[in-house]
């Protein structure tokens, strides 16, 4: 049985989509939860870093951009002052080979490259069966640091992202709100978030589906306010969407909402997330 009492350092490699790297972020949660005395680092992309800077169970964050020296320079840094361990979650294994050089004696995580021998603490899987949720996978990786009767559909009971209410988020996100018209769907009462498009792997419903959900929602409920949520990467699958929009007399304007990611960011995006009573996506 591990000593959940002692001081340690966990860091994260997860520099994959970012749909992965949030549901990653359970890791996170019961790592702090059993471990009070941690510390959480997530190595991750640049298009990924806002999300762990709004997950209150992560401590701090590398920015990987393929430098194996700055990544080996912060293992032989940390390695110092604490336990370190390391745990690959996905994306590439150039730190994973760092923290082999770094000397770091235990290495948890996925083993489905090669590479994967660099993990002494590691796990095969074969997710494609799908025989539990993506979230539990991840915390199979780390089974052997958690408790004994640890229950994998253990409940989540706080958010894993949150708004950071400050000034400089708020002012941006009133600035968008008037610049792209949004105020009225803030204000309403019953507002549906639909996200058609995603750039990974991810079994989708086709397109054309979410755009007749929209037609539903707006025959049943009339005064229910729709944002529809993509980025320019979504677009090349989201002709027939646009197209079945169309055919059903429907129009982004009054009550069906044009939310741009890239122009939003993803501070907005979990703004209008946190504002929504339903959202749908992949």
């Amino acid at each position: 049985m591990p000593d959940f009492n002692r001081p340690v350092h966990f860091v994260i490699n997860r520099t994959d989509a970012i749909g992965d790297l949030i549901l990653s972020l359970p890791v996170a949660y019961f790592l702090k939860k059993f471990y009070p005395n941690c510390e959480v680092t997530f190595i991750t992309s640049e298009r990924n870093l806002e999300i762990i800077n709004h997950c209150p169970y992560v401590d701090g964050s590398i920015l990987y951009n393929e430098n194996f020296s700055e990544v080996y320079r912060r293992f032989r840094e940390w390695k110092k002052g604490q336990e370190l361990i390391y745990i690959y979650l996905g994306g590439s294994h150039i730190p994973s080979i760092a923290a082999v050089f770094a000397g770091i004696s235990k290495r948890f995580g996925l083993i489905h490259k090669p590479l994967g021998k660099l993990l002494n603490h590691g796990l095969r899987q074969s997710r494609s069966r799908v025989i539990t949720s993506e979230k539990n996978y991840n915390l199979m990786l780390i089974k052997d640091l958690l408790p004994g009767d640890f229950d994998f559909d253990d409940k989540i009971s706080s958010p894993l992202i949150s708004f950071h209410d400050s000034d400089n988020e708020k002012k941006k996100i009133e600035e968008n709100i008037k610049k792209f018209n949004f105020d009225n769907f803030f204000k309403s009462e019953k507002k549906v978030v639909i996200h058609p498009g995603m750039s990974g792997h991810t079994l989708n419903w086709p397109v054309r589906n979410y755009a007749r959900l929209i037609k539903k929602i707006k025959d049943k409920v009339p005064e229910a306010c729709v944002a529809v949520s993509y980025t320019k990467n979504d677009m090349k699958i989201l002709d027939s969407f646009f197209g079945q929009l169309e055919t059903d007399n429907l129009k982004l304007g009054k009550d069906i909402y044009d939310f741009k990611g890239d122009e939003w960011g993803i501070d907005g995006l979990v703004y209008l997330l946190a504002a929504s009573d339903v959202t749908v996506a992949p």
